[in-house]
C-alpha cells in the first residue's frame, strides 16, 4: 500500500510509493503542522497535507508523532521517546519508528527554559479570553518581571504573586468550569508541573 507523504515531494517514481518514509525529512517538504502541547511540552505533532486558512481546518493526515519526556525526580528530561507514525492512502496507520534522544545537563536546563515559556505564551493567550483585555493588561503589567523569572526557572515568585494579588477578577469563575474553579486557582494549576 502507497504512503500519503510520497504526494507531496516531487519526482517520486510509481514504484517508490510503497518504500518505507522512515528516512524522509518530513520537516523540509511543507506539510502543515498541528501541534499539542500539555504544561508546556510538545507531546504530539500531527502532519497534514492541507490547512484551510479560512476555516482552520487540517484535512489529509500524513504523519503524527508522539512524545514522552524521561524526567529525574527533580524534574529535569534526560530521555525524549519520539514514535513517528506513517499514514497510508487509504487512512491507516503504516509505518512506526521509535528513536530515543538522551538529553545533556544543558540540553536539559534549555528544554526547562522552553516548557515554561511554552506554558506562559499559552498563559498570556487564555488570560486575555478569561479576564478580557483591560484586566489582562493589569495583571499581565503586575506579573511581568515574574513572567521572566519563571521561565528562568523560578517558579516561586510567580506563583506567590498569582496567589497573593489583591485583584477580584481573579477570583472570579471560569463559566463552564467543572469544577467550578476561580482564574486564580486556574493559573496557578497551569504554572506548576
Amino acid at each position: 500500500m502507497e504512503y500519503k507523504i510520497y504526494n507531496y515531494i516531487k519526482n517520486v517514481l510509481p514504484e517508490q510509493m510503497s518504500e518505507s518514509p522512515s528516512d524522509i525529512n518530513y520537516n523540509t517538504i511543507g506539510l502543515h503542522k498541528k501541534r499539542t502541547f500539555v504544561k508546556g511540552e510538545l507531546i504530539e505533532t500531527k502532519y497534514y497535507g492541507k490547512f484551510d486558512l479560512a476555516t482552520k481546518e487540517y484535512d489529509d493526515l500524513i504523519l503524527i508523532e508522539n512524545r514522552i519526556y524521561n524526567r529525574t525526580e527533580d524534574g529535569f528530561v534526560y530521555k525524549r521517546d519520539l514514535t513517528s507514525t506513517w499514514y497510508k492512502i487509504d487512512n491507516n496507520a503504516g509505518e512506526t519508528k521509535t528513536t530515543e534522544k538522551f538529553y545533556s545537563s544543558d540540553e536539559s536546563i534549555k528544554e526547562g527554559e522552553t516548557r515554561r515559556s511554552n506554558i506562559v505564551s499559552r498563559l498570556k493567550l487564555e488570560i486575555f479570553g478569561l479576564l478580557g483585555q483591560a484586566n489582562a493588561y493589569d495583571f499581565l503589567t503586575k506579573v511581568f518581571t515574574d513572567f521572566g523569572l519563571y521561565r528562568d526557572g523560578f517558579k516561586g515568585s510567580l506563583l506567590n504573586k498569582v496567589s497573593t494579588l489583591d485583584e477580584s477578577y481573579l477570583d472570579d469563575i471560569i463559566p463552564d468550569s467543572d469544577p467550578n474553579i476561580t482564574i486564580r486557582n486556574y493559573i496557578t494549576e497551569e504554572l506548576t508541573f
